[in-house]
């Protein structure tokens, strides 16, 4: 049986050769940047610091904005979220986070920050008159998905940031679900703080994340440890990107993680985003009409298939999936349990099945048909 992989909104499979070579290079070539004058160590070091150029141009980010190397998407928003909140802070988040933002934000909340919900809007995204209403109240600083992972939808962040600021705030996003799959412009945009996963749409491996923010942050460190500069001194270096990264850096990643932002660059957002919007419209064409299934995503707008098989749980429906079809997708809550909610899918949750540009048109087919024939049995 041949295996299909769509949890690409998981880990991105296959990746690029580019980020293999590059990961190898890293294992047999690196050394600690910033640690040693001898070559081998400012060579890595070079490739570091121009890797920080090539992220932050992949991301059109300001000028005054600086990058730096998380271990996941998970750690950087921790070190966001951690380093910039505390109880004086007025904090309002979206509706559709994942764990990784709704759990640090419920903890700071327990602690005596204010936190408030978003309200949602049509089509799943946000309800702008409601959201410049909180924003009205006074705010220090929005958090938001720039794409959900439950939905594939990605929220009007321009407009959003601009209602923000209006008012003192700031934003901070989440992009692990749109990093690599489309093109974002911090600069265009209005995205103060960003943080990502490597190993989605960008391609790196696991392990591997970014976070970009401006330089005049009053970011603390709740990381503390060696940076090569500053050795003398029990506190850690105010300058960035030393303050936020302590400790040996995970080079052999940094390295995939470099490869693939060249790799997407040199292929174009663009394409990529326009082929995810394709094979999710083809699942979504596919079953119109088709009463013996629930669907959650939205044409021309959404870049992953979320669904469900009517009077069937979606883990044991995955597990079929994978058993009897050769399928690999996702069942359940995918650590967004405040998704779900808003969406009225949970504690059930959803099927989803989520693209990359290396998937193709047959496998979409194939988990076509496979739904297909799971409704008629259940028929």
């Amino acid at each position: 049986m041949n295996r299909i992989y769509l949890d690409q909104g998981a880990t991105t499979f296959p990746k690029p050769e580019e980020v293999y070579s590059a990961v190898k290079e890293g294992m047999e070539h690196s050394f600690n940047p910033n640690r040693g004058a001898y070559k081998s160590a400012q060579k890595t070091e070079r490739k570091i610091e121009g890797g920080r150029r090539k992220l932050l141009q992949f991301f059109d980010a300001r000028k005054d904005q600086r990058l730096i190397y998380s271990y996941s998407g998970t750690d950087g928003l921790n070190t966001l979220l951690y380093g910039l909140l505390d109880k004086e802070k007025r904090v309002i988040m979206g509706p559709f986070e994942h764990n990784a933002v709704y759990r640090p934000l419920k903890d700071l909340e327990q602690q005596g920050m204010e936190l408030r919900i978003a309200e949602a809007g049509e089509e799943y995204e946000i309800d702008l008159l409601s959201f410049e209403e909180e924003c009205r109240k006074g705010v220090d600083y929005g958090v938001f998905s720039y794409t959900s992972n439950v939905t594939g939808i990605s929220l009007p962040i321009k407009k959003m940031a601009e209602i923000l600021h209006r008012y003192g705030g700031k934003m901070i996003i989440d992009a692990a679900q749109a990093a690599g799959h489309q093109k974002i412009s911090l600069k265009k945009e209005g995205i103060d703080y960003m943080a990502s996963s490597g190993h989605k749409g960008l391609f790196g491996p696991m392990g591997t994340g970014i976070i970009i923010l401006p330089e005049d942050s009053d970011i603390i460190s709740f990381r503390r440890g060696g940076t090569g500069i500053h050795s003398e001194s029990p506190e850690m270096p105010k300058e960035l990107p030393f303050r936020l990264e302590a400790g040996t850096l995970n080079v052999p990643g940094i390295f995939g993680l470099i490869a693939g932002a060249k790799w997407l660059l040199n292929k174009g957002l663009d394409e990529i985003h326009g082929k995810e919007i394709v094979l999710t419209n083809r699942c979504i064409e596919a079953f119109e009409g088709e009463e013996g299934i629930e669907i959650y995503s939205i044409k021309n707008k959404s870049q992953i298939f979320s669904f469900n098989i009517k009077g069937k749980d979606s883990q044991s429906m995955a597990s079929v999936l994978d058993q009897a079809y050769g399928i690999a997708l996702r069942g359940g809550l995918h650590c967004a349990p405040l998704a779900h909610k808003t969406i009225d899918t949970f504690p059930e949750g959803v099927l989803r099945a989520s693209f990359s540009v290396f998937t193709e048109e047959k496998d979409v087919d194939l988990l076509i048909q496979a739904i297909k024939d799971i409704i008629k049995i259940r028929k």
